[in-house]
């Protein structure tokens, strides 16, 4: 019996590629969002440790060079914050991005998919449709045999 050949599954092949390096792209981005909120949350548990620290620095013999080095830390932490943040809305730009990617390629590749089942249950129908006139016309042979057979 003859097997279903697609003639667009080299198409298809390439499709699924896209979709799949779609794929590979957005993870890679969420990735880095989630690296970065981890780093943002440091910064931020950092900042709010100083604090405390230098709260404590500040009770009884307060030592400047030491609320010195609390502020300059503190402000480096809160720079290096604001970059994150910034660098995180650039990234949230990325992801959507990214999403409206896999979202395109992705209905790229079902469509063809689509032409492709349709395809299949045609040829599926074209087989039926074979198979039940071979049947028919053996019937119709056989008929016609038992009835030579019958009138000799």
């Amino acid at each position: 019996m003859a097997s279903f050949q697609f003639k667009l599954q080299p198409v298809l092949n390439q499709r699924e590629r896209e979709e799949e390096a779609c794929q590979q792209k957005l993870a890679k981005l969420l990735q880095e969002k989630h690296l970065m909120e981890n780093e943002t949350r440091l910064n931020q548990q950092t900042i709010t440790d100083d604090k405390h620290q230098m709260k404590n620095d500040l009770i009884g013999h307060v030592d400047v060079k030491r609320v010195r080095q609390h502020a300059l830390h503190t402000g480096q932490v809160t720079v290096r914050g604001q970059e994150l943040v910034i660098r995180l809305y650039q990234l949230h730009g990325k992801i959507e991005e990214a999403q409206q990617w896999l979202l395109e390629s992705t209905k790229a590749r079902k469509a063809v998919e689509l032409l492709r089942d349709r395809q299949y249950a045609r040829w599926q129908a074209e087989q039926a449709k074979r198979e039940q006139t071979e049947m028919d016309e053996i019937g119709q042979q056989r008929f016609n045999q038992a009835r030579h057979e019958r009138d000799s």
